[in-house]
């Protein structure tokens, strides 16, 4: 069968053309060494207007402040992963291929950390019993920020390994309900915020 030539079909924002086809291509690093919990807040405003076209997580200072302000909850650093995501099938016409209609994307993570307080069983069981009114995302070793929108469904558990040279730590996977290519944001400085966020600190904006 031909392909339907209908190019007013064709959906607006068309991709710059041969975009690889500069010298010396990057490639890009993997590792997902923090995952975010965004509180569902329709009265926050971000306090730090960004250019048109931008989202406002891409400036810092709005991410430091959403922390602050207690609606952007992050763990310490874990080990992450994201494999291929997985799609769902089905046969809609006797002459057509089968069409995506559904698909999954899983986030698998370690988290080592602990404190004397054993503060991360309050975190992880705070995750499981709210989720569903939270928004979630991650962020990557070269400081990109993925913000998923729609529903996702953690599974997190505590691992106690069989000797003292073992480790004990919280194994999951996070899954959202999505077959879309979720884009990135870049964040200058993301990863340093994170890491030097005190919340004893006064907010500030």
């Amino acid at each position: 069968m031909s392909v339907i030539c209908l190019p007013s079909c064709v959906s607006a924002g068309k991709p710059t053309t041969g975009y690889t086809n500069g010298c010396g291509n990057k490639r890009a690093k993997g590792g997902i060494p923090r995952l975010l919990f965004l509180i569902c807040d329709p009265d926050y405003v971000h306090p730090y207007p960004v250019a048109v076209g931008l989202s406002p997580w891409s400036d810092v200072r709005n991410i430091t402040n959403a922390m602050c302000a207690g609606i952007l909850n992050f763990t310490g650093p874990v080990l992450g992963s994201m494999p291929k995501q997985t799609f769902v099938k089905k046969k809609m016409s006797s002459c057509e291929p089968e069409e995506v209609v559904g698909g999954q994307k899983v986030i698998n993570f370690q988290d080592y950390n602990v404190t004397d307080a054993i503060e991360e069983y309050d975190f992880w069981d705070w995750v499981n019993k709210n989720y569903a009114y939270m928004s979630f995302g991650w962020v990557t070793c070269d400081e990109l920020l993925y913000m998923a929108e729609g529903s996702f469904a953690p599974e997190v558990g505590d691992v106690i390994e069989d000797t003292s040279d073992g480790s004990r730590y919280f194994e999951g996977s996070i899954t959202i309900q999505t077959q879309e290519i979720i884009k990135p944001i870049k964040v200058e400085g993301i990863l340093s915020a994170l890491a030097n966020f005190d919340p004893t600190a006064p907010c500030y904006s």
